[in-house]
């Protein structure tokens, strides 16, 4: 079947949104300026005055425009391209705490007013799903001022996405990946602290359950350091997927299980998607917290997991993650330098700019 070809109006009304839509950027018409009249955009584009309200239908659809009756169709204070980001999510949120963390934030500093942010669920360039389909369209069409990735683009490299010219920055687990700005945890921030708390509360021998990628050979050197037992076993590294949270509690009851010469007083649980399973394992294996043991549980504030015991939280807090990324679009679009790589470091609960949220995340 033959390809459908586009009519010569339909290209000629396409070619004054993209025209105007240019102008509107560009700042030939700012925020609230009063737009040409319709009869003086006929004559400057020789079209029929259907064409023009086409055309201004598409742009008010958009967000750029508003009519004021007789006083004239006027650029709207807050125009997309310099006001709407996007939250973008390589999954539904839900598969990660942290994710779930950053998108509530994000709704709720939407529903606040303070910024405008849409959310992006199940981008995936790779297979240009639906979803990766509307954000290149979004951003095509100028409808977006910029893009926070919620972690590290990786399956994007090369795509048109990239290609499109808006201030975008990533959530990264560390600071030398893609090649965008960045916004990343520090680990090492939150090593230092944990292993400073227990190390306080005098511990000696401190067990760690990790995830894959968590930096295992700075905590050994920070707990050797501070003198702590030098045992490699204590620190335990368990995988995300699968079944992996729930091996976190079998786990943690065999490290605890009571008969062993000498058992950990402190336990670090370096990722909250551990922390419900691996707190668990020590209810099952009788251990007494915080008498017996010290534990530091890591958090994605204000969203904590589920806790049956009495821990120490610490971790980082999604709205002052959201806020440096933020920043980082706010600098591009005003044309400042903007850091390539921003450390967010670890924080106890009691330091965060909001409590924990009495319900956590589903």
């Amino acid at each position: 079947m033959p390809a459908r070809r586009t009519t010569r109006p339909a290209r000629k009304q396409a070619e004054i949104d993209v025209t105007i839509r240019n102008r509107i950027t560009s700042g030939v018409y700012p925020p609230g300026e009063l737009l040409p009249r319709r009869a003086d955009l006929q004559t400057e584009f020789s079209v029929s005055g259907g064409t023009i309200q086409q055309v201004f239908d598409a742009l008010l659809a958009d967000g750029f425009i508003a009519t004021n009756g007789r006083g004239g169709t006027v650029v709207v204070e807050r125009p997309p391209h310099l006001h709407r980001i996007a939250v973008v999510f390589p999954t539904e949120p839900r598969s990660s705490r942290f994710w779930v963390a950053l998108a509530n934030e994000a709704r709720a500093m939407a529903e606040r007013g303070e910024r405008e942010l849409v959310i992006y669920e199940g981008v995936d360039a790779r297979e240009h799903n639906r979803d990766y389909a509307r954000l290149l369209a979004d951003a095509r069409a100028q409808r977006l001022a910029g893009i926070v990735f919620a972690s590290s683009p990786h399956d994007m490299e090369g795509s048109e996405l990239l290609a499109v010219d808006i201030p975008r920055v990533a959530i990264k687990a560390g600071n030398s990946m893609v090649a965008m700005p960045g916004v990343y945890p520090d680990m090492d921030s939150f090593i230092a602290r944990a292993v400073g708390h227990l190390v306080e509360r005098g511990c000696q021998r401190v067990a760690a359950l990790v995830v894959e990628g968590f930096p295992g050979a700075a905590l050994r050197r920070e707990l050797a350091r501070l003198g702590c037992s030098p045992d490699p076993w204590l620190v335990q590294a368990v995988p995300l997927n699968g079944v992996g949270p729930t091996w976190a509690r079998s786990l943690t009851q065999l490290l605890f299980q009571p008969g062993q010469r000498q058992l950990p007083d402190g336990l670090i649980i370096a990722d909250d998607n551990l922390v419900e399973h691996a707190l668990g394992g020590l209810v099952d294996a009788g251990v007494r917290v915080p008498a017996e043991v010290a534990v530091v549980a890591h958090c994605n504030f204000p969203w904590p997991a589920p806790s049956v015991l009495s821990v120490q939280r610490l971790g980082f807090d999604a709205l002052q993650v959201l806020r440096a990324c933020l920043t980082a679009v706010d600098q591009r679009l005003a044309g400042r330098p903007c850091a390539g790589h921003t450390p967010v470091a670890a924080r106890f609960e009691d330091e965060t700019e909001s409590p924990a949220a009495s319900i956590s995340p589903a």
